[in-house]
């Protein structure tokens, strides 16, 4: 999309001999494909979060407390079967009991 905005707004400042600008309208709703969650340190991971049209959020996330890759695993597998195909909204309206890690997990998806 970014390529063809590029292109619309050259093609339309060559052809007007005037300077263009081309505005893309925003998504207010990307939805979820999947989660991955990566260990970087004990208490520090990576979350990947792959969004409808193949957009990759990247966030590095801090826990309180140390957090093994296998228990990351398991989070991202929970949340990937609970959450797919939702948009932000969807997300935060679902009604599922989460843990402490996997709420602020959830809450990280949200705001990305």
């Amino acid at each position: 999309m970014e390529e063809w905005s590029k292109l619309t707004a050259t093609l339309l400042a060559n052809m007007s001999q005037n300077m263009s600008i081309v505005a893309t309208r925003n998504r207010t709703s990307c939805f979820f494909r999947h989660l991955e969650l990566v260990s970087i340190q004990d208490s520090t991971a990576l979350l990947v979060l792959v969004l409808q049209g193949a957009v990759v959020r990247q966030q590095l996330t801090v826990f309180d407390q140390p957090v093994s890759q296998a228990e990351l695993s398991d989070v991202s597998n929970k949340l990937n079967s609970i959450f797919a195909g939702l948009n932000n909204l969807q997300i935060q309206a679902k009604k599922v009991e989460l843990s402490d890690l996997e709420t602020s997990i959830a809450d990280c998806i949200v705001n990305i």
